[in-house]
């Protein structure tokens, strides 16, 4: 007579729910993996206001220059880049700023890697802006050859430095009156001629954006205080796998065999 195998009650039990859950989870994926593919990722609330920063900047710098870029990236070494919110074309030279839409109590120095942003009782720590945009002035430069670089960090108003403004950034409020005196005079051929093989060597590609993207996450998730490996947007992973791994170890209990 044949030997007739049987489950485990509780394999039995479990199995509508497993498969159930694991089909469930899998045309979520795919669902998921879709509707990514149609439509840009939501922007966080960070990002939200990094954009606005960005456009008040921008609006600023429009009206008093007529040679202008936003939101460049130039290849800076192997398998890097630099991410420029602001370009300016100025009779003395190539205008970088660097915009920073943060809130609060800012403390902070040109020397210090770290600068500090305090809300209420939470203290953050940020990147030295002034070292960030350093970056961008050298990947600048490293197109417009001989031609003046220099750089500028514009602060939104919502922010407030108690101990003044360090050297090299501005509030919003005063970029106007800043840039005031770098737009009178005449631009020189070889300062226009910079200015377009710095334009040339913008990297539009999506994987150049992937590339800078994946840089500054490490970044990020490497600055003081931050949890190695989590970010405020990294979103929580879902534990697909668990119904099949009830089944497995339901299955592996001893079964009755009939003979």
């Amino acid at each position: 007579m044949p030997h007739l195998v049987t489950l485990p009650p509780l394999a039995v039990a479990l199995a509508p729910f497993g498969v159930g859950y694991a089909l469930g989870a899998l045309v979520r994926r795919v669902g998921h993996g879709v509707r990514a593919r149609r439509a840009p990722a939501p922007l966080t609330r960070a990002q939200q206001r990094g954009q606005a920063g960005e456009a008040a900047v921008s609006a600023v710098v429009r009206a008093r220059f007529t040679r202008r870029a936003d939101d460049l990236l130039l290849r800076f070494g192997t398998g890097r880049y630099s991410q420029i919110d602001h370009l300016a074309l100025t009779p003395h030279g190539i205008l970088v700023l660097e915009s920073k839409n943060l809130g609060g109590l800012l403390y902070g120095a040109p020397d210090r890697p770290y600068w500090t942003q305090v809300i209420g009782p939470q203290r953050h720590a940020f990147y030295n802006p002034l070292k960030q945009n350093a970056t961008h002035l050298a990947a600048v430069r490293r197109y417009a050859g001989t031609v003046p670089v220099r750089g500028l960090v514009v602060f939104m108003d919502r922010g407030v430095f108690p101990e003044g403004h360090p050297a090299g950034t501005v509030a919003l409020r005063a970029l106007a009156a800043t840039l005031e005196p770098l737009a009178a005079g005449r631009i020189p051929y070889r300062y226009r001629r910079a200015w377009r093989r710095v334009l040339a060597a913008h990297q539009a590609s999506p994987q150049a954006r992937q590339a800078h993207a994946a840089y500054v996450a490490g970044r990020v998730r490497t600055r003081p205080g931050a949890r190695a490996g989590v970010t405020a947007d990294t979103p929580r992973t879902r534990r697909w796998w668990l119904p099949w791994l009830v089944l497995l170890l339901a299955g592996a209990l001893p079964a009755p065999v009939a003979g």
